[in-house]
């Protein structure tokens, strides 16, 4: 059914989404139980996104490390938004001001490091695959887990960094705005854990104590210092 024959439908459910692909954009088409209907087109740089998704679907790399630091960095990504927005109104306090130009600064930051990350990822892990066979003890296996397991630690720190930004600004954040601050929040959380499940991993399945005490540290510190 494309787009046009959706139009035409009665809208009887509280919600019917139909999304009609052509060249070069994607028309969204949303029914409700009012008969709103809601047409927007999403431009060309979601291809990219597809490209991404389908890699994540059907190869082994991007894995989950990558997808849980692409979420997080939409998570810094939607701080910036409120922060920037915030700092847009008209009469907003002096200490206010200055907690949303440091989330700005911070969350725009951490972002592009998040991204960074998540390509990272994808050449720590390669390295793991193509080191596979050698023995278990050969430098070259060695330096590839630990770079495996230093990623997804990193993920985690950065996103423990951001959160502790946030609490200050929930209290002062618009009601409007609150939503995507608290998204952004739940999306910086999950990439926390999700970078401590993958180091954890990544430690069992390397399995030297000695050499994988540094990173335990790095972990228990994490976990040691979590937000609520």
């Amino acid at each position: 059914m494309d787009s046009r024959s959706i139009c035409q439908l009665q809208p009887g459910a509280w919600v019917q989404a139909a999304l009609a692909y052509k060249r070069r954009n994607l028309t969204i088409v949303i029914h409700n139980e009012s008969g709103f209907r809601y047409n927007e087109g999403v431009s060309e740089s979601w291809a990219g996104f597809d490209d991404w998704f389908t890699r994540l679907a059907t190869e082994p790399l991007p894995g989950g490390v990558a997808a849980a630091a692409l979420a997080a960095a939409m998570g810094a990504a939607l701080v910036a938004k409120v922060s920037r927005l915030s700092l847009k109104r008209g009469e907003i306090a002096d200490s206010d001001r200055d907690l949303w130009r440091v989330a700005l600064i911070v969350s725009q930051k951490l972002q592009a490091h998040l991204r960074t990350l998540a390509k990272g990822d994808e050449v720590a892990y390669c390295a793991v695959l193509k080191t596979k066979a050698l023995p278990v003890q050969a430098r070259t296996r060695k330096q590839a887990w630990q770079l495996a397991t230093d990623i997804p630690i990193q993920v985690a720190e950065t996103c423990h960094q951001l959160l502790h930004e946030i609490p200050g600004l929930l209290s002062v954040c618009q009601m409007g705005l609150r939503v995507d601050l608290q998204i952004g929040c739940w999306l910086l959380a999950n990439g926390l854990e999700a970078g401590l499940l993958a180091a954890e991993a990544n430690l069992q399945a390397w399995g030297d104590a000695a050499e994988a005490q540094p990173f335990r540290a790095r972990m228990e510190a994490l976990q040691e210092d979590r937000i609520d």
